[in-house]
């Protein structure tokens, strides 16, 4: 089994994701406290949306658990959560 030993009950797969993620980019400005507290607004896009969210490409570093403000290019607002973050490496 190697890396993947133990990772799965046996006989048993991965559970399935509740919505399927999409590829799909959209704009939205973005309005928040970064890690050390203090407010920006930024322009950013998602890379993949599903039913229950999606991955936000943005410029500034925000902390899990942040709530933050997403006003769209039609004029809706969405509030939405930080559940994970990560650094692009380049």
């Amino acid at each position: 089994m190697g890396i993947l030993s133990g990772m799965f009950k046996q006989n048993k797969l991965p559970p399935k994701r509740a919505t399927k993620r999409i590829s799909m980019r959209m704009r939205f400005v973005v309005y928040g406290r970064d890690e050390n507290g203090s407010e920006f607004k930024s322009v950013a896009e998602t890379s993949i949306v599903t039913g229950q969210g999606g991955c936000l490409i943005l410029d500034k570093d925000v902390s899990e658990g942040q709530n933050l403000k997403l006003c769209g290019d039609n004029g809706k607002t969405f509030f939405a959560n930080v559940r994970w973050f990560g650094y692009d490496p380049l």
